[in-house]
């Protein structure tokens, strides 16, 4: 199948996540990405100014989680690591995004690539019915967590919040409600003892690359086996006291 990746150029986790993707997806044999479309970063949630976001990040986290991912970010530019870098590397053209993906203009655009699915990885925004309905097989997204639990923003934090034996990974088909489309495929991931919220981040995006390949082949031998999504529960982003707790009952983020 030829896929439209949608993406966001979040420079943490998302190189790595995006480089599995696309070896596992050359491995498969089946399918390819014939444009990927990058929006802005927004790794925990809300798409905002970059001084907003700073702001926002050591109010609510705290200096120590800021300081360690500003020093992950200059890593980062110092070896070259990024979405973007990943897409050139492997020759796949590239749409850098600024504004609402469902604007006339952009669905315009879209169009004139041959595509069948549309797959999110990480997506930052909402996709709309006319959207929805153009790929002849829909549109799948991947949220790391066993859905139709821990819908909504930082599942990671919230499963270790929470003091959970086990979270997971779930694709599914996208609709117009948040993570309330038909589930394709999940796995389950323990949770360690102590876990930290990084290591469970790359190990949940490690899993989710192997169940896109996974569902993709299912799609187009159409033999999925959709699971129902109905109610579960539903997170917002984490706030100050949130974390203060997250710490007190002995949370880690790295």
């Amino acid at each position: 199948m030829n896929i439209v990746l949608l993406t966001q150029s979040d420079p943490f986790y998302m190189p790595s996540a995006i480089e599995g993707f696309i070896k596992k997806l050359n491995n498969s044999g089946r399918h390819k990405v014939v444009l990927s479309v990058i929006t802005k970063a927004s790794p925990f949630g809300k798409k905002e100014r970059l001084i907003k976001k700073i702001k926002k990040t050591y109010l609510v986290f705290g200096a120590s989680f800021l300081l360690h991912y500003l020093l992950m970010y200059v890593h980062r530019c110092f070896f070259w690591k990024s979405v973007v870098g990943e897409f050139t590397k492997a020759g796949i053209p590239i749409w850098l995004l600024s504004d609402d993906i469902n604007s006339c203009e952009n669905i315009k655009q879209l169009k004139k690539y041959q595509f069948d699915i549309i797959v999110i990885i990480a997506g930052n925004q909402i996709i709309k019915k006319e959207l929805l309905d153009i790929p002849k097989y829909g549109v799948i997204n991947v949220h790391c967590s066993l859905l139709p639990d821990y819908k909504g923003l930082m599942p990671s934090f919230w499963v270790l919040y929470n003091k959970e034996k086990q979270t997971g990974v779930s694709v599914y088909f996208l609709n117009e409600e948040i993570d309330a489309g038909p589930i394709i495929k999940q796995k389950v991931v323990k949770i360690e003892p102590s876990m930290p919220q990084s290591k469970l981040i790359r190990k949940t995006k490690q899993i989710a690359n192997d169940l896109l390949i996974e569902s993709l082949n299912e799609i187009e031998d159409d033999c999925v086996k959709t699971m129902e999504n109905f109610g579960g529960s539903y997170y917002k982003f984490p706030t100050k006291e949130n974390v203060k707790e997250f710490y007190k009952n002995g949370g880690r983020f790295f």
